[in-house]
């Protein structure tokens, strides 16, 4: 998996539009971690299923792409400090202002995602292609120099992961826990067709009242 491919999935799965800029703010706060945590670029703590420990801050190891993604994405919907990233990845026209956003959080990684923005944006093919190895894993800190380090991409690793980001897909597709969201969106959707077509139809039994009551006056 590359690292845009991880950002077009985080974003995806966070309901923000996958633009340019988002992607650009997303793939520069990977560099700004620079954690080799597996699944987890963007270095959350939140846990979740078949997640371990990747250091001592409770940085987590994530079994497969979907699990790190849907938990990054709870992290960033549900903590009260990322309310600014969460609004400036809705409105998907800004890089800066999501980066801003990470720094206003306190943390040390904002600054050092906002410095590697402007050569994620110059050399966005570059970048944004650098695979993702979870073999990568090591003890200790996961902080690392924005955009540093930089290396070729592994064909074989690669295809490993493509293979297991797929297989992951496919798990959360045969899930019950995934029908029944699909469940919930189309009973949402039949909601609003039959209030739809309610307001319709009182809408036309008024105008119909109107022009009746309108005839009787002439």
């Amino acid at each position: 998996m590359t690292r845009k491919q991880w950002a077009d999935g985080f974003l995806s799965a966070g309901g923000w539009p996958i633009t340019l800029q988002n992607e650009a703010a997303v793939i520069a706060w990977q560099y700004g971690e620079g954690t080799a945590a597996a699944w987890n670029p963007l270095a959350t703590t939140l846990g979740a299923p078949g997640a371990t420990n990747f250091n001592s801050s409770g940085v987590k190891n994530y079994p497969d792409p979907m699990t790190g993604i849907y938990a990054t994405v709870n992290t960033v919907k549900n903590t009260p400090a990322y309310q600014g990233i969460n609004a400036a990845l809705s409105k998907g026209t800004s890089a800066q202002s999501v980066l801003s956003a990470v720094v206003m959080t306190g943390t040390w990684t904002g600054p050092a995602a906002l410095s590697a923005l402007p050569t994620v944006l110059k050399n966005f093919a570059s970048v944004s292609g650098l695979y993702i190895d979870p073999t990568l894993n090591q003890a200790g800190s996961d902080k690392g120099a924005a955009v540093s380090g930089v290396g070729p991409i592994n064909p074989l690793s690669g295809m490993s992961g493509l293979i297991s980001g797929v297989d992951s897909i496919l798990t959360e597709v045969s899930s019950l826990a995934f029908w029944k969201r699909v469940g919930m969106f189309a009973l949402g959707g039949a909601f609003v067709i039959i209030g739809t077509t309610i307001f319709m139809s009182d809408s036309k039994t008024v105008r119909s009242a109107v022009a009746t009551a309108s005839k009787g006056a002439e």
